[in-house]
């Protein structure tokens, strides 16, 4: 009987002291979202300025981030990259900036067409707002799948990795 317990102590420590978080995104989710596998090798990088009254839009391979009049009070940079990345993710951001918040919000359209057809189910793919560094899915973007054009667009009232997921 006391050989049960000591098995038994030595098991919860063993289970307790485990670490199970995954260190990539795709592993240990077997029923939640994943990205989007897409690799690609080269980065793209483009710039636009939004103005106060006209607002801005930049369209880099496909993808795009439109800020409607209104949608920022000065005159700004934005930076719109597609990273080098097994996945199909973006980065927008304000250049200079860590953080910047809409007056109204912008509209984002990811193109996944690089991916080929990405999977024979029928579900929608979705844009996520993600940790651009460890590759974790923070929030759903509520996007809409458009599948004859590839892509999917959602709109957001702050900047930064957005990736696609299934």
């Amino acid at each position: 009987m006391r050989t049960r317990r000591i098995f038994a102590a030595i098991a919860v420590v063993v289970i307790g002291c485990s670490d199970t978080t995954p260190t990539d995104p795709q592993l240990g989710l077997t029923s939640g979202p994943k990205l989007l596998s897409c690799p690609s090798a080269t980065p793209l990088t483009g710039t636009f300025v939004a103005d106060p009254l006209l607002g801005g839009s930049l369209s880099l391979a496909g993808t795009s981030v439109t800020i409607p009049p209104g949608g920022v009070s000065l005159p700004t940079l934005f930076v719109l990259t597609i990273p080098a990345s097994p996945y199909m993710e973006i980065e927008v951001h304000a250049d200079g900036l860590t953080s910047f918040i809409f007056n109204q919000p912008a509209t984002i359209s990811i193109d996944y067409s690089r991916c080929g057809h990405p999977r024979s189910d029928k579900r929608s793919l979705q844009a996520w707002y993600l940790d651009s560094v460890t590759k974790a899915l923070l929030e759903n973007m509520n996007g809409t799948d458009d599948r004859v054009a590839e892509r999917v667009t959602f709109t957001t009232g702050h900047l930064s990795g957005y990736g696609v997921a299934y």
